[in-house]
């Protein structure tokens, strides 16, 4: 049995492809809905909140980095507020900050399809931000006591 259609119009070409779209996804809801709900179920309560916390700090710290004054210790641009003076300190953080973004973001990106993995990168990005925030409270205490 073949079926004619005919799009000689705009409007007909795209009422078929939102049909088919909606279709597409009312399967694909259906199919998913179950999964979906017990993976959900499974993370520590407010696990993907933090996750979102960390996302937002470690972008914004590296916005707040870029921005601020530096000076240039061996071509490479070091800011001057916080670690004047110590730039390997200065490179752990921003690798700290790097390794806590990349792990949140994955960690958004796949937690419904590969859980262990999502957990693993989860808490990977909170052990990175919490050591990057210890390095700078170091290089403010380090800061602090040079003066």
């Amino acid at each position: 049995m073949a079926v004619h259609l005919n799009l000689s119009s705009p409007k007909e070409i795209a009422f078929l492809v939102n049909s088919c779209i909606q279709g597409m996804h009312a399967v694909q809801d259906h199919i998913t809905k179950d999964s979906d709900e017990q993976k959900l179920e499974t993370h520590p309560p407010g696990f993907i909140t933090i996750i979102q916390l960390i996302l937002f700090v470690s972008f914004t710290t590296a916005t707040v980095v870029i921005q601020g004054p530096h000076e240039y210790i061996n071509g490479v641009p070091i800011p001057t507020l916080l670690f004047k003076g110590l730039p390997s300190t200065f490179y752990a953080f921003i690798i700290s900050i790097i390794l806590a973004f990349s792990g949140a973001f994955s960690t958004l990106i796949i937690f419904r399809q590969m859980e262990i993995f999502a957990r693993i990168t989860g808490y990977c990005s909170i052990i990175s931000l919490a050591s990057a925030m210890a390095l700078l409270i170091w290089a403010i205490y380090s800061s602090t006591t040079s003066i």
